[in-house]
């Protein structure tokens, strides 16, 4: 604080003040209730020896102030306290009632006494120490409260007992005294100092906030951060997947039309950008359905080797064209995981392992560590650098891919391994030396149960259902509208299409019955959905077969459609996963 004028000594001062009058009123309700019902013990146990109408009088007292009188105290100082301006007349308000209330408990030592009975006498004492204990934490926060409150509780009980000879009474009640007022000397200290430095914080940050806009940042939590990310992703994923996937569609409607030889060869090269640009989109896709949380294991045994052969037959060909050995070892071991899951992790290892590997190969192989399986991938890569290995698991990090070749991915891969490692609590590591290669790893739960077949209850994928079906499209985009209808129809479905629920129910009742299926962009114009176009086209023309379409990753719009119980496809879709789903949901319809 050399740079700056340090916070003003008198503005803290007041400050601390404020707080402690607050918390010393926010003490009553506390004490208002316990207080009297420990009194109410005391007089039940003293009852026998003491004077009955003596020991109402001061009961009824207690309750009186205890109860009623603080209660109203607090009850105007929540109604009409000005802190920190007014802190020094409510202050003195409550020393006025401590007093009192102290004054109250402190004639225990004098009218309960009873001279003959070293029984009660430490009951006595037993009880007025247990009361100082109790209230040291209340009143420590002013010096005057706790010196008034504890030296009015013990002092009647040291005199009484001085004058009436019982030394060890009152050397005992003398000792708890000093004890509680240095514990609460301590306590005051420490509270001060913390009050204190919150406040002198609190002045140094709005300093800060006041000289320099860049503290706004600096306070940001990386969680909203990641948050605020993601919503930039979001957004900007859901307007670039609206025209690949009119473009996809596009390109197949294209195909019937295009002569055989160069026309073709020309599709097949657009084919394969869309490909790619498709499974950029899905990394971030997947991404979102981490975060959002929608991505719900399946845990189940499962034979590690099923998805190592898979594997191992899909990344066969890239291999051989890259002039590098693929060796998958065989394990006869099952593993209780999400199957999916897993080979997700293995899948994003793999692929990467070949990607950054330019001669000798690639291993995949596994380990029994326990009760574990470690699934390990080899490289014969350049290796990574040991201060680089928590940078690679970060979003949109790639090492040796300055100029962003999209051939070479987003650097997702191994944030989506990452974030997978977590959702199953797999632990995930990196193991590399530079100029020699590298090796990935997670570890997966053995188990000695054997996988059961998992029957298939999907219906069939027969074309046949498309011939002469009307379908119902929504989407407030209109290239995506015009793409689907051509798909469609070439398809043989009679086509309709709208931009909204009001266009779509207009067209419905020109068409004067349900259509066989719906499919509805997720995200409508004028905030609205194509949930909801769906439930107003079901409650007038009664239940169809349904797909719900979206170009959105953000989190809550993934959640909110993951919820809604209808299929969901993800824009940019592949015009044979659209003619696969829309056969599966028509022949999944209930019959009209």
């Amino acid at each position: 604080m050399t740079a700056r004028e340090s916070p003003s000594t008198p503005a803290i001062e007041q400050l601390v003040a404020a707080e402690q009058v607050r918390t010393l009123y926010a003490g009553i309700r506390f004490s208002s209730v316990g207080a009297p019902v420990t009194a109410a013990i005391l007089v039940f146990l003293m009852w026998p020896a003491v004077n009955h109408q003596y020991a109402l009088i001061w009961l009824g007292t207690f309750f009186l102030c205890m109860c009623p009188v603080s209660l109203v105290l607090r009850h105007a100082f929540q109604k009409n306290h000005r802190l920190p301006g007014d802190a020094a007349r409510w202050l003195r308000a409550y020393t006025i009632r401590q007093a009192v209330t102290t004054g109250v408990v402190g004639c225990i030592g004098i009218i309960f006494w009873v001279p003959d009975s070293l029984l009660y006498q430490l009951i006595l004492l037993c009880f007025l120490s247990i009361s100082s204990a109790m209230v040291i934490m209340e009143v420590a926060y002013h010096r005057t409260i706790y010196w008034i409150t504890l030296c009015g509780i013990l002092l009647p009980l040291i005199v009484r007992a001085s004058i009436e000879s019982a030394g060890m009474v009152a050397i005992s009640a003398a000792l708890v005294l000093v004890y509680t007022l240095l514990h609460a000397r301590a306590a005051n200290h420490l509270i001060l100092e913390s009050l204190r430095l919150r406040f002198i914080n609190q002045s140094m940050v709005a300093q800060l906030e006041a000289e320099k806009s860049l503290a706004e940042a600096a306070r940001l939590d990386a969680v909203e951060a990641n948050r605020a990310k993601s919503r930039f992703l979001a957004a900007a994923s859901h307007d670039l997947r609206q025209p690949m996937h009119a473009l996809g569609l596009y390109a197949s409607a294209a195909r019937p039309y295009m002569p055989a030889g160069a026309g073709q060869h020309i599709l097949d090269k657009i084919g394969l950008s869309i490909e790619s640009a498709e499974l950029m989109f899905n990394a971030l896709l997947d991404i979102s359905r981490l975060e959002a949380g929608i991505l719900v294991p399946e845990i189940r045994p499962f034979a590690i080797d099923t998805p190592l052969n898979r594997l191992k037959t899909e990344y066969a060909q890239l291999a051989d064209e890259k002039g590098l050995m693929l060796r998958v070892r065989p394990c006869a071991r099952h593993v209780v995981s999400d199957p999916l899951l897993v080979e997700r992790v293995i899948r994003n290892y793999l692929s990467n392992a070949l990607r950054y590997t330019r001669r000798g190969g690639v291993l995949v192989g596994c380990r029994v560590r326990g009760e574990h399986l470690r699934i390990e991938v080899w490289d014969t890569g350049e290796g990574i650098p040991p201060d680089q290995f928590n940078n690679i698991y970060q979003g949109f990090y790639q090492l040796g891919n300055p100029e962003r070749d999209r051939r070479k991915g987003l650097g997702l891969g191994l944030t989506i391994v990452k974030r997978i490692g977590e959702l199953l609590s797999h632990p995930i590591s990196v193991q590399s030396t530079l100029a020699r290669g590298s090796m990935f790893s997670i570890t997966v739960p053995l188990t000695s149960a054997t996988a059961q077949p998992s029957a298939d209850n999907s219906p069939p994928f027969d074309e046949s259902w498309l011939l002469g079906s009307t379908v119902l499209i929504i989407d407030d985009e209109p290239d995506v509208l015009e793409a689907m209808a051509i798909v469609l129809k070439q398809w043989g479905c009679h086509v309709l299409t709208a931009q909204s629920q009001a266009q779509a129910l207009e067209a419905l009742r020109e068409l004067d019955r349900a259509p066989d299926a719906l499919i509805a962009d997720y995200r409508l114009r004028e905030g609205k959905t194509g949930i909801e176009a769906i439930k107003a086209i079901h409650q007038v023309w009664g239940m169809t077969a349904v797909a719900l379409l979206t170009g959105d990753t953000s989190p809550d719009r993934l959640i909110d459609a993951t919820n809604s119980g209808y299929p969901l496809l993800h824009k940019p879709i592949s015009p044979l996963r659209l003619k696969e789903t829309l056969c599966r949901i028509l022949a999944a319809a209930p019959a009209t």
